[in-house]
């Protein structure tokens, strides 16, 4: 009787595994087609930012007397590209969740009275 059912676990994990390869490799062909698309790309990572609202922030120099400095590019786009757009999707499903909510701060407790010598 030590048979029956042994195979369960192990053709449940095959299976999932294989679906998990599959989810991949459908993942991986579309994410291949999006590569010669950069401003497309570019396009629909910007659609979903919120926070796309001009700011009084540092911007590019417009005049012939501010300091330029070159950009080299040490990093490819498209790997730039990808990573923002999996940290976004990360970010986004995470807020679904309460697990993933930052604890708030609740301040010192206060002392109790008890244990003072003082009595007012």
């Amino acid at each position: 009787m030590e048979g029956v059912g042994g195979d369960g676990p192990s053709t449940a994990a095959a299976a999932l595994n294989q679906r998990r390869n599959e989810v991949s490799k459908l993942f991986q062909y579309y994410l291949d087609k999006s590569t010669p698309h950069a401003l497309y790309r570019w396009i629909g990572n910007f659609c979903f930012d919120p926070e796309l609202e001009p700011t009084d922030g540092p911007s590019l120099p417009t005049k012939g007397s501010d300091e330029f400095k070159p950009f080299i590019r040490r990093l490819p786009e498209f790997k730039f590209w990808y990573a923002i757009t999996k940290a976004f999707c990360i970010a986004f499903v995470m807020t679904f969740f309460s697990m993933f909510d930052v604890p708030t701060y609740k301040g010192k407790k206060p002392a109790s009275s008890a244990g003072s010598p003082r009595a007012d």
